[in-house]
């Protein structure tokens, strides 16, 4: 990036960063990430040379809406990839009752592989033959992980298993 588009954007940001921030708290559950999008969209437009718009502050908010939906796009996409992962059986759902810094908490505290083995098999969708050659181990041992895993978490948080 130019010194002159370096500038720039650090002026961008320094003049509509907080209504940048106000607009997103109303669009999104994660105001930071939608910003910072929005500023790395203005960075790379400007590293491909392309002006600053016309309009900077109108392209900007358009731009916050435009992340917005994307982010809850990707957390909807999330979600159903973490039900496909798991079907006909619930592994944990969260919902407004849920601590999410509790769940993340028990998630920390569960032993490396099987975290990784959770972490991988529910938030990145994969089968646990693919588990097992990331994590170079057999793929009976992946799935042991998982369920292990899975079955502490379930412990931890106080959620009983399903008939």
């Amino acid at each position: 990036m130019t010194e002159p588009a370096a500038r720039l954007l650090a002026e961008a940001y320094a003049a509509h960063g907080p209504a940048c921030r106000l607009y997103a708290r109303a669009l999104s559950d994660d105001p930071d990430d939608v910003v910072q999008e929005t500023f790395v969209r203005l960075a790379r437009r400007l590293t491909a040379g392309q002006p600053a718009p016309k309009h900077l502050r109108a392209w900007l908010l358009i731009a916050v809406r435009s992340a917005a939906i994307d982010a809850r796009r990707r957390t909807q996409r999330r979600k159903s990839h973490e039900v496909a992962a798991s079907p006909g059986r619930r592994m944990f759902e969260p919902d407004e009752r849920m601590d999410a810094a509790a769940a993340e908490e028990s998630l920390q505290k569960l032993p490396p592989r099987r975290r990784e083995a959770v972490v991988l098999r529910v938030w990145g969708g994969l089968g646990f033959e693919a588990i097992a050659k990331m994590t170079g181990v057999a793929t009976s041992t992946a799935h042991a992980d998982f369920n292990a895993g899975i079955a502490e978490l379930r412990r931890r948080m106080g959620i009983k298993d399903e008939p």
